[in-house]
């Protein structure tokens, strides 16, 4: 069989995934650590090794990228608590209104 295009892209990306995946098992089972809990310090040790290399490459002192990634820890808490009122008030408000527009609260008054 002779595949091309997008069906031999796809098959190399599916051995790519395994081959991966099998990676992925070895390194963290020597560890003793669940699949989210590799997950998780992967992508913390991949962050940290991508701004290191920044740093590096760049001639950015390590304090400089340390403030820049504390304040963009900030900024997210700041969007995601933001958000999270939002739609609490958002539910709340929509709680109230269906309460008195309701045929039921007429009659308990």
């Amino acid at each position: 069989m002779d595949f091309s295009g997008a069906a031999a892209s796809f098959l190399v990306a599916n051995q790519l995934l395994e081959t991966l995946k099998i990676g992925q098992i070895l390194i963290f089972s020597l560890l003793k650590v669940r699949k989210k809990t590799a997950s998780i310090l992967a992508g913390i040790t991949i962050a940290a090794l991508s701004l290191w290399g920044l740093s590096m490459w760049q001639n950015i002192s390590q304090a400089e990228i340390l403030n820049i990634l504390f304040s963009t820890i900030i900024m997210l808490t700041v969007i995601i608590i933001g958000a999270s009122l939002l739609i609490i008030i958002t539910k709340l408000l929509l709680r109230v209104l269906k309460k008195t527009s309701s045929p039921n609260s007429m009659e308990k008054d």
